[in-house]
């Protein structure tokens, strides 16, 4: 994802919405994969989530998604394979998709397998932890390592045995979290102070409109929440420091009530996401952040004076980016913004492990990709 070679572009001009931040398979006038990776030895590519996430509410069969080979996930896997087939040099395949994939009552896993196999790919996939490998950030991953047996002239049962190998030698890499402040900007950068400006304006306005937050009024749903989990608005009622905060005005009465919530569940909480409902709130105590989505709206709780959300420039380095990185990729002249770059983190891979790693594996440290 973070090669030097990462396409933005694709991701921000697919559907003509900066919106989808999605790194598509399917050909297209301005990306052809078989055309530009001829010489490709190794491919790690993501394919869709979206119709096999549970965070994905609205679709509730997950059931034989990759073999109808329709909606995003179904033609963005069926793209996948035309690309594996239409790259003749290439031997070794890393994917990398949800937990839903390593499931055995899966029957979109036994079709990847199914398909993967008559192609001439022997894979296994396997459920790996971001932060078990150096991320200060939880993403379970399932990830599918596939060698060619005929293309790299060996038999199955070869490509097997390095199936197994590679997997065993990628979990003797784990190491602890690097370090949460590593990834987070100091107050005076930039990108935390126009964060704050926007955050004052828009809670100017919002006052000046007559919102009313959860100080102001008490929600019916989240007080019988509380009482069915035996907590009380005392309990998670957030510190005055936190009150006055530019950060809290202009949450919405959902995010304010998700924030009450999340200091109620986890004591001495480092980070809340507020995004998700109430009812699958993540939260972390600890060092390291829940999963980054999408569309992800974390609220740092522990920051001084009070607290602020994770920027996306930040979500991006915690996934494996540098500023230096961020800052370089402009797109005819102009940059991403935060939002953007927030998206884009929570389609991507974590690069403190996989990418680097699998291919150091697969090339026995040896090697160009």
């Amino acid at each position: 994802m973070f090669s030097g070679r990462c396409t933005c572009d694709v991701a921000r001009r697919e559907g003509g919405c900066r919106k989808v931040a999605t790194e598509v398979v399917h050909p297209k006038s301005h990306c052809d994969p078989v055309q530009r990776g001829q010489n490709a030895f190794i491919n790690v590519t993501g394919w869709s989530c979206k119709d096999l996430s549970t965070c994905n509410t609205k679709f509730k069969g997950r059931q034989g998604v990759l073999e109808a080979g329709s909606g995003s996930s179904g033609s963005t896997f069926k793209g996948l394979v035309e690309v594996l087939d239409g790259l003749p040099l290439l031997k070794i395949f890393v994917g990398e998709n949800v937990k839903e994939m390593t499931m055995p009552s899966s029957d979109n896993r036994d079709h990847m397998y199914e398909i993967l196999a008559g192609h001439g790919w022997t894979a296994d996939i396997q459920l790996l932890e971001a932060s078990e490998y150096g991320a200060n950030v939880r993403r379970p991953r399932a990830w599918v390592i596939a060698y060619n047996s005929e293309r790299l002239g060996i038999d199955v049962a070869a490509a097997q045995h390095m199936v197994a190998q590679t997997f065993s030698l990628i979990k003797r890499l784990k190491i602890p979290p690097l370090g949460l402040n590593r990834f987070l900007l100091k107050a005076d950068d930039k990108r935390v102070v126009a964060a704050e400006q926007a955050a004052g304006t828009k809670a100017k306005a919002m006052v000046a409109a007559g919102s009313k937050g959860v100080v102001g009024g008490w929600s019916s749903q989240l007080a019988k929440l509380l009482q069915d989990n035996g907590m009380r608005w005392a309990e998670c009622r957030p510190s005055q420091e936190v009150l006055d905060s530019v950060f809290f005005k202009c949450l919405t009465v959902r995010e304010q009530m998700a924030l009450g919530y999340g200091f109620a569940t986890v004591k001495n909480a480092t980070a809340i996401d507020l995004s998700q409902s109430i009812g699958r709130l993540y939260s972390s105590d600890d060092d390291i952040l829940p999963c980054i989505t999408p569309g992800c709206h974390m609220m740092l709780v522990n920051m001084k004076p009070a607290m602020r959300p994770l920027l996306g420039s930040e979500a991006l380095m915690l996934h494996g980016a540098s500023l230096e990185w961020i800052d370089s990729h402009q797109h005819e002249g102009e940059s991403f913004d935060e939002a953007f770059l927030m998206d884009l983190a929570g389609n991507s891979f974590v690069g403190q492990g996989f990418a680097a790693w699998v291919c150091v594996c697969v090339c026995g440290g040896g090697g160009e990709w």
